[in-house]
């Protein structure tokens, strides 16, 4: 049996992890120094997922309305390959970043179940998670921690 992960818990700083980006060009690496003083909202979905395609233009909303000064979206495909996220990248037209080979980072944060959301404040601690994607919740997060 393989042993899972446990959920990433609050006020932990994430791994180092360095992943593919389909849109704007080169890889994201998050690392001491890449999104220090942005707030990151990090959206794990997969293809086969419902509430995850529901969840795009939701996502978009939120980048568009709190730009990228201080906040970076990032939307991290967990399973998929490569042509299925593009799929989706040409479908959504996404204005945050998509991602994907992420189920080793995933895995290592001990994320089961999708959409799941990862929220991390301007010193790279998380501040929440959520199983699930609720706009109004994230939103009111956000908000408070810009």
């Amino acid at each position: 049996k393989e042993k899972k992960a446990t959920l990433i818990a609050r006020k932990q700083i994430l791994p180092m992890w360095n992943l593919p980006v389909l849109n704007f060009g080169k890889n994201v690496v998050l690392s001491k120094n890449d999104f220090v003083g942005k707030l990151v909202v990090m959206d794990f979905w997969i293809k086969n997922c419902g509430p995850c395609m529901e969840s795009f233009p939701k996502l978009k909303a939120l980048q568009n309305k709190y730009g990228k000064d201080k906040f970076q979206l990032l939307s991290i495909n967990s399973y998929d390959d490569k042509k299925d996220v593009e799929f989706f990248l040409k479908q959504e037209k996404p204005t945050y970043l998509m991602l994907y080979e992420g189920q080793k980072l995933a895995q290592k944060l001990g994320i089961n179940s999708y959409p799941t959301i990862v929220i991390i404040d301007k010193t790279g601690k998380v501040i929440r998670l959520m199983e699930g994607f609720n706009y109004e919740a994230i939103d009111k997060i956000i908000a408070t921690n810009l």
